[in-house]
């Protein structure tokens, strides 16, 4: 889920889900603040006419394993905290990993739950009217998903799977290392596509960690983007398992 939106306030909102856990997700939200504002510079806008931007992350995990719900973070001062920086942005983590029910509305309990259910578990009534939309409209897309979408996500897979190769390459400083890191980040761009579709079978997994060559990777990534089912993607990619 990627959605970049604004409001008629003209507040901008870039919403991203994120379901592995990452070391880096706090400078990767100042990427998107910083995107958002060059968009608006770019199209005339001066500095002081800059929307109000929220950068959300729906994180099937705690990022920050402090067991909240919900991480917002803004700019303050640190010597004294009651003085804000009031540049318009914030940050917030979404976590369905949280336990703080007091804390937060029922509301946002149930989504997060909906979002950490697994296929069968999303289909139960979780007795809220934004749930049921947004389950109203999984069963739409899956009844008529477009390859358009698959695809997007796709390609921004492909960028994130170049750029964790060459910085895992950098890091080994030998050209094995940077091999071995992309051809990792091609692994996990695959089992991630499959994840969408459900639980993946233990051996599918030990059968993707054998793949040692770039092209039939992507080829296997293609075959999973294209794929409805876990049982289908196998079926397509029998011949590279052989």
């Amino acid at each position: 889920m990627d959605i970049y939106a604004k409001d008629e306030h003209h507040t901008h909102y870039n919403v991203e889900m994120q379901v592995k856990k990452r070391e880096n997700l706090g400078k990767r939200s100042r990427y998107y603040h910083s995107q958002i504002d060059m968009e608006c510079l770019t199209q005339g806008a001066a500095y002081d006419e800059l929307p109000n931007t929220f950068v959300i992350f729906v994180c099937d995990f705690d990022p920050f394993d402090r067991e909240l719900y919900c991480y917002t973070f803004r700019s303050e001062c640190q010597e004294d905290p009651s003085v804000e920086l009031q540049d318009g942005c914030s940050t917030i983590f979404l976590s369905t990993a949280g336990k703080n029910f007091k804390d937060v509305p029922t509301e946002l309990v149930k989504f997060l739950r909906f979002i950490a259910s697994d296929l069968e578990g999303s289909k139960a009534n979780f007795e809220d009217p934004y749930v049921e939309q947004l389950q109203n409209s999984v069963n739409k897309i899956k009844s008529d998903r477009e390859m358009g979408e698959r695809y997007m996500i796709f390609e921004e897979m492909l960028r994130e799977e170049r750029q964790e190769g060459l910085e895992a390459g950098r890091r080994e400083g030998l050209e094995a290392g940077r091999k071995e890191g992309q051809l990792k980040a091609k692994r996990e761009a695959v089992i991630e596509v499959l994840g969408e579709l459900g639980m993946i079978p233990e051996r599918l997994v030990l059968q993707m960690e054998s793949v040692e060559d770039f092209e039939i990777l992507r080829a296997l990534l293609k075959l999973a983007a294209k794929a409805d089912s876990i049982d289908a993607f196998e079926e397509s990619a029998a011949e590279f398992f052989l």
